[in-house]
């Protein structure tokens, strides 16, 4: 512990070095160019870093050369199994963070959790689970603080408290055709999420709704034109990154044109690579260019780009690393969908499916459903997950150097965003207001188109 906070100390004062001798330049890896500041809070723990007011204004963070560098020096410090547990993203039971699944974020050092609706209760508690989580965070042996997420989209998919009110679908948010206020819709949302203590929004999606029997995606697509969510896609995106907070673009390669739900089988997209590059790919494509930091993966079956056995993209090195890393130059963060989903649970047993991922590319398994799973069903999955990473790196199935590089794009972002376990208390009040002003302002748009 003594070792890495050392070393996280020293990280800070190398990166407000940088910051005050403006050195700070462009990475030529598709990942980003700007970075927030990020300070040592020895008064919380030695190894946290700052909370977002620690940006300096009108700032919007990205990954930067130094900081994946920095990043790196940190992972040689880890143990591997603090290493596998900043490579999952956990969910919880309930509203509040149990005693048993405290210790379980503590001993197997989760570094990330994803909130669902049963873990929504009202704002104030919600700032109190997600202050928690953070405490929970700093209490590991790495001390690092974590990535909370939840799917903010709008529409049929808003994981808020039941006291913050609606916002519009993103098919309303596409209708008003406006990149101006798609991006002032990102960082109304950014404020809200981050007065809930949230700094990671699962979203914009970027699917394009092409089929109308599409059931899953509809109304959560910005439209059935590749530009149009392209375009709305990376204004919702620059108004997250800009107000600090994560932004992740799913479900890649694309989930418009399937027809299944993930949830219970595994969708087939039978398009041809022309029709892929040109529809599917298109928003992905633009959104990476304009320095999207993370990108959540489908389950979803792309013989095209998969060959001809049957395998969710999440589990496919010809998607994950073929296409999205060396063809489309993403450089950041790969998520996966939930692992939960009959997609994954229904064809494979989910401690291989895990390896397979992480041997395809992805660097965080996310498992935090289903919305009814009991805390035991949660903590034995997750814990399964974490031994099996392991134990795959031990006997040779997993090479120590993916999940180095993995780890070394997760903490890379964390110090690019300033994500620590002590936040900063804001007022919910405002921003509020602020969503329910901007939900108001689409609705008009909207119905005058």
């Amino acid at each position: 512990m003594g070792r890495f906070a050392l070393a996280l100390a020293v990280l800070a004062t190398l990166i407000l070095g940088l910051l005050s001798a403006c050195e700070n330049q462009p990475s030529p890896n598709g990942i980003g160019i700007a970075f927030r500041t990020v300070v040592a809070l020895p008064s919380v723990s030695p190894t946290a870093v700052n909370a977002p007011t620690a940006t300096p204004p009108g700032a919007c963070p990205l990954v930067s050369d130094s900081q994946l560098r920095d990043a790196a020096e940190l992972v040689s410090t880890l143990s591997l199994e603090q290493e596998v547990g900043q490579m999952m993203m956990v969910g919880i039971a309930g509203p509040s963070l149990d005693n048993l699944s405290r210790d379980t974020i503590t001993n197997y050092h989760f570094g990330n959790v994803a909130l669902l609706g049963r873990n929504l209760e009202s704002v104030d508690a919600t700032r109190t689970l997600t202050a928690e989580l953070q405490k929970a965070a700093s209490e590991t042996a790495n001390g690092m603080g974590m990535l909370i997420a939840a799917d903010l989209e709008g529409g049929s998919v808003w994981r808020v408290p039941p006291d913050v009110p609606g916002f519009p679908s993103a098919a309303t948010l596409g209708a008003t055709g406006s990149a101006e206020l798609a991006e002032q819709a990102g960082k109304a949302v950014a404020g809200l999420t981050l007065a809930l203590g949230i700094n990671t929004d699962l979203a914009p999606v970027l699917d394009v709704n092409d089929n109308p029997a599409n059931y899953v995606i509809g109304t959560r697509s910005y439209g059935d034109n590749p530009d149009l969510v392209a375009t709305i896609g990376k204004a919702f995106m620059s108004g997250l990154q800009c107000g600090h907070v994560v932004p992740v673009g799913k479900h890649f390669p694309g989930h418009g044109s399937t027809s299944g739900d993930p949830h219970e089988v595994l969708p087939v997209v039978d398009d041809g690579i022309a029709k892929i590059r040109a529809v599917e790919l298109e928003p992905f494509r633009r959104a990476i260019e304009s320095g999207l930091p993370a990108v959540m993966t489908a389950h979803v079956y792309y013989p095209a780009l998969s060959g001809p056995v049957p395998v969710p993209a999440t589990l496919s090195r010809e998607v994950v690393t073929g296409v999205l890393r060396d063809q489309l130059n993403f450089g950041g963060v790969v998520l996966s969908d939930d692992f939960a989903m009959g997609a994954i649970t229904g064809n494979y047993g989910i401690v291989d499916a895990a390896i397979r991922a992480v041997n395809a590319g992805v660097d965080v398994i996310v498992i935090a459903g289903p919305w009814d799973a009991t805390q035991e069903e949660l903590l034995s999955r997750q814990t399964a997950i974490h031994e099996g990473l392991v134990r795959a790196v031990e006997d040779g199935r997993l090479g120590r150097e993916v999940v180095d590089a993995a780890v070394t794009r997760i903490i890379a972002l964390k110090l690019a965003f300033g994500v620590g376990s002590e936040q900063e208390d804001i007022d919910p009040g405002p921003a509020v207001l602020e969503v329910e002003n901007v939900a108001q302002r689409i609705g008009q748009a909207a119905a005058a188109r």
